[in-house]
């Protein structure tokens, strides 16, 4: 058996398991007695077996940065964006529309891809060994001056294309003015790939490093990242910076980096009632554009914290959604799996075309076909008239509306072994170094974080990311070996592991 299905863990682990589910179901009892008014209630057998499924990682995962650390993230992911609306509208006794019965169709289809994704994840883990490399070849990583100097220039190059991207040619969300040439659109898109490459290298040359003067640069960055946020009114854009420290502190480390995380959460409690008055007033009632918001900064501020109190009040349907509104996607994916296939047609893998033909630049390719998902699921399910409104299909709602409930089992098993293989060869447990974290840091942001989006929009972004990190790697890595994870250092004044007598056994993934 290889070594990396380690069946003494999780026998040791099933009693927290068990506890864990447990608690759960009674949480859930609690909701059901206490808000046994309302007619319309979650189901509660889906709320206890999508809870069962992504606890799973209980069982398994023993360092937030070791080869689980996909599986755990996506997990957590997928009960906030299945799940966690339904728990929430149980425990505030709100009513919510389901189907007659235990489960109605889309629950089993959410049920179902989340079972396919853990078979992929641990049939791909459960036959892989540790030497899934040739030993002779040299680990490589990069040196510290090399990762601040590339660092700084990829997140100086990258802001200047977001900011002509998204001020100059971004009227605002979703109208753009593009007279630009081909050439140069497809040089402002490769540049705005290179921002979150940049902040990266930054965050991991400061977390690796120690070094206080690289922290003070990582705050700036971060601070900067708040300010382009605002004005072109992306909470995305605006929390980057501090997400992508986090995610390299956790990967590094494999630790929470709780004062990050403190400092986040207070981000995320006071900036987004901001952010939501800013879209509501300063940009639907006053009219600024992306331009006009960063030439008058001042202000638009000003209108914004003189309109929280107003946009607080709000009721009804013109209320801004919240956070776990947003984030869900069941509502989404039952609108396809009840409409496909009678009154929608099957897409059978017609949005998964870009995905195929991505590689191709459009320069190269000027007819080359440009589905934007989004909008063809609003055309076609007929959600609003505004033509431009993009509806999230989310993965597995796109799968389905492709192949049914073969595309589910089949993109979603695919998803699992996928993602078991990317983190296999960048597990972090074992060595750390700057692709490894990059590469991993990218997987989570966009096969992770972005799971509603459309499938050929996010992994076309992965692809191009990875191989832009590939090539970075290639052009300015160097001999330096990679080095060892908080837990083998620990491990050393144990007598578990030497060190210094480290030859390279898990290098870097491209060797």
């Amino acid at each position: 058996m290889p070594a990396y299905f380690e069946t003494g863990v999780i026998r040791a682990r099933v009693p927290w398991y068990l506890v864990a589910n447990v608690a759960f179901v009674f949480l859930l009892g609690i909701g059901k007695i206490l808000n046994s008014q309302v007619d319309h209630q979650p189901s509660l057998v889906y709320l206890a077996l999508l809870f069962s499924l992504c606890s799973a990682p209980i069982l398994c995962a023993r360092r937030l940065n070791g080869q689980y650390a996909l599986f755990t993230l996506f997990l957590a992911i997928y009960f906030i964006s299945c799940g966690l609306l339904d728990l929430i509208r149980l425990l505030s006794d709100v009513p919510v529309t389901s189907s007659v019965g235990l489960l109605s169709k889309t629950e089993m289809v959410l049920l179902l891809g989340g079972i396919m994704f853990v078979a992929g994840y641990q049939l791909v883990i459960t036959f892989s060994t540790r030497d899934n490399m040739p030993s002779q070849f040299v680990a490589r990583d990069w040196s510290l001056g090399r990762l601040v100097i590339v660092g700084l220039f990829l997140w100086i190059a990258g802001s200047l294309a977001n900011w002509y991207w998204s001020v100059v040619l971004t009227i605002r969300s979703g109208e753009y003015h593009n007279n630009e040439g081909q050439l140069f659109t497809s040089i402002l898109i490769a540049g705005r790939y290179l921002l979150p490459v940049g902040i990266l290298f930054i965050a991991y040359a400061s977390v690796t490093s120690r070094s206080r003067l690289l922290l003070a640069l990582v705050i700036a960055v971060s601070v900067v990242q708040v300010f382009v946020g605002f004005v072109t009114d992306t909470k995305g854009g605006a929390m980057l910076g501090g997400v992508l420290v986090i995610v390299a502190l956790l990967l590094v480390t494999g630790k929470v980096p709780k004062v990050w995380l403190f400092a986040g959460v207070l981000f995320a409690v006071f900036a987004f009632p901001l952010f939501t008055a800013y879209r509501l007033i300063v940009v639907g009632e006053h009219g600024f554009s992306n331009a006009e918001a960063a030439r008058n900064v001042g202000k638009a501020f000003d209108l914004t914290v003189k309109s929280l109190n107003r946009v607080s009040k709000i009721i009804g349907e013109d209320r801004p959604t919240s956070f776990f509104e947003r984030s869900t996607i069941k509502g989404s994916v039952e609108m396809i799996v009840s409409r496909t296939g009678s009154d929608v047609p099957f897409q059978h893998g017609y949005t998964l075309i870009p995905l195929i033909t991505s590689p191709i630049p459009r320069i190269v390719w000027p007819s080359k076909l440009d589905i934007q998902v989004g909008q063809l699921l609003n055309k076609k399910f007929h959600v609003t008239d505004t033509a431009t409104t993009y509806i999230s299909p989310s993965h597995i709602g796109e799968l389905y509306w492709n192949f049914g409930w073969a595309g589910v089992i089949g993109g979603m098993l695919g998803l699992g072994a996928l993602m078991a293989s990317i983190n296999h060869r960048c597990d972090l447990s074992q060595y750390v170094s700057a692709t490894r974290v990059l590469i991993l840091a990218i997987t989570m942001f966009e096969l992770c974080a972005r799971f509603e989006g459309s499938i050929a929009a996010e992994y076309s972004v992965w692809l191009r990311s990875v191989v832009a990190i590939l090539v970075l790697h290639a052009m300015f890595s160097s001999r330096t070996p990679p080095r060892p994870s908080a837990t083998q250092l620990g491990s050393k004044h144990s007598g578990e592991l030497s060190v210094a007598t480290h030859t390279a056994k898990y290098p870097n993934i491209l060797q």
